[in-house]
């Protein structure tokens, strides 16, 4: 299962799904400030407007003007205005692109664009935005990497009907978020209770949606099999 191309801030993924980054991802290391010195936000401002002036320009990579740093801190920004996110979904840096995609202010025009990226690292991102709409997480559930249908698998609009799709996901990591998901029906927990996989049946006897009937069948059934 290839997964390369992704960064690490897939904070509760399970390393199994966590690819190595091709490139330095300045997102790991530069974190936004919880409440932004006044120097803070005059630079943040100052960045918008290097970031929509006409001068700036990034023509074939080479020319990024204002720094890396700068619009990765930027499209991080909570506040930062649709205009500037949008300027900055074109970045050709996909570090950029994927803070776009988790900004929570993307407007879902820009989700919907920003769903289509080559790089599934963006892609992902945009599977992490917690205003993902259902209809975008259901086509995001069909993407090629398995570390962007965790994501929407542990997304809390998934729709059932997605769950019920990566209930049966060949990536077992995938079947584990949707036997964690809040909103996972008893009938499909119970059908989990019956994966391979330990860990996945595990979790679908963990969640509270499962009848404790359910449960304590499934815990005598282990407790009978031989070791």
């Amino acid at each position: 299962m290839s997964t390369a191309g992704h960064p690490n801030q897939y904070r509760a993924q399970p390393r199994a799904l966590q690819p190595a980054p091709t490139t330095p991802l300045l997102s790991q290391t530069t974190q936004p400030a919880a409440q932004p010195t006044k120097c803070g936000q005059i630079w943040g401002i100052i960045c918008e407007a290097q970031v929509t002036s006409p001068d700036w320009s990034h023509a074939n990579g080479q020319r990024q003007h204002p720094t890396l740093e700068m619009r990765v801190q930027t499209a991080m920004r909570p506040r930062c205005p649709s205009a500037v996110l949008g300027r900055l979904a074109q970045d050709p840096r996909e570090e950029v692109r994927y803070q776009v995609a988790t900004n929570r202010n993307c407007p879902p025009g820009l989700m919907e664009q920003l769903a289509q990226d080559l790089n599934s690292m963006v892609r992902c991102g945009v599977a992490e935005n917690p205003g993902c709409s259902p209809a975008l997480l259901g086509r995001l559930a069909h993407d090629k990497y398995a570390v962007a249908r965790y994501q929407v698998a542990r997304h809390p609009r998934c729709p059932i009907a997605t769950l019920e799709q990566l209930a049966a996901d060949n990536a077992y990591e995938v079947r584990c978020a949707a036997a964690k998901h809040p909103d996972c029906p008893p009938e499909l927990l119970e059908g989990l209770l019956h994966d391979p996989e330990l860990e996945v049946a595990t979790a679908a006897a963990s969640n509270s949606n499962l009848p404790k009937a359910a449960v304590a069948m499934w815990q005598l059934a282990r407790d009978q099999r031989p070791n």
